[in-house]
């Protein structure tokens, strides 16, 4: 069985950045669509919950993010997959920012395992404010714990 190349043609944006995307967006969803290599940490317990959307913890070498995506979808990852999500859509729930999969979205398991990644800093957990226009702009980041 030989490895076939993909052709992707759009360059992977990292998980830090996420905040910077939706800064330059200024309310424009299409310019909110980012392109992601990530590995799964931790996923809602799809057994004891029959929500339609389950949350999935993401992260690759720069930091996590909280991903949404259907139940459906949800069965078939595991913790440890390596992800390669095209066309992902940055929405916000309750004030956070969150990742799911646009209509035109793809998620593709790439690999498991061995990747390096950051749990730090979560941007999901970074709380977004409307300001006077409307738009959702960043209004604080969570304190680092000091160790």
């Amino acid at each position: 069985m030989a490895l076939r190349k993909r052709n992707s043609s759009s360059a992977t944006n990292r998980v830090r950045d996420l905040p910077l995307f939706v800064e330059k967006a200024k309310g424009d969803k299409d310019k909110m669509v980012v392109n992601l290599q990530v590995i799964v940490l931790d996923m809602d317990d799809l057994n004891a919950n029959t929500a339609a959307y389950a949350s999935v913890l993401i992260a690759d070498e720069t930091g996590a993010a909280s991903m949404l995506v259907k139940r459906s979808l949800a069965l078939g990852l595991n913790c440890g997959d390596i992800l390669s999500l095209e066309n992902a859509q940055l929405t916000f729930h309750n004030t956070h920012l969150v990742v799911s999969l646009s209509a035109a979205g793809r998620i593709e398991r790439i690999g498991e395992y061995t990747m390096i990644f950051k749990e730090t800093p979560n941007v999901s957990n970074y709380l977004y404010t409307k300001d006077a226009s409307g738009l959702m702009v960043l209004d604080r980041r969570p304190k680092q714990v000091q160790r």
